[in-house]
């Protein structure tokens, strides 16, 4: 998992982007992103994705 050497695997992003990410990784994925600025820029390129597969899909409903 991250630390100052390392970045977030792309299925933990995915997890901690829909919310579903358990508690103690949320929190340490949380940190990372907030310390790691090349995390941060992956999360918001992630969540645009995610963004627009879910409106695709039928919108915000779920």
């Amino acid at each position: 998992m991250p630390d100052s050497e390392l970045h977030i695997a792309d299925d933990d992003l995915d997890l901690y982007l829909m919310g579903r990410l358990p508690a103690p990784l949320n929190s340490i994925v949380k940190a990372h992103i907030e310390s790691c600025h090349y995390c941060a820029i992956r999360a918001v390129e992630q969540a645009r994705v995610l963004w627009r597969m879910r409106e695709s899909l039928g919108g915000a409903d779920g």
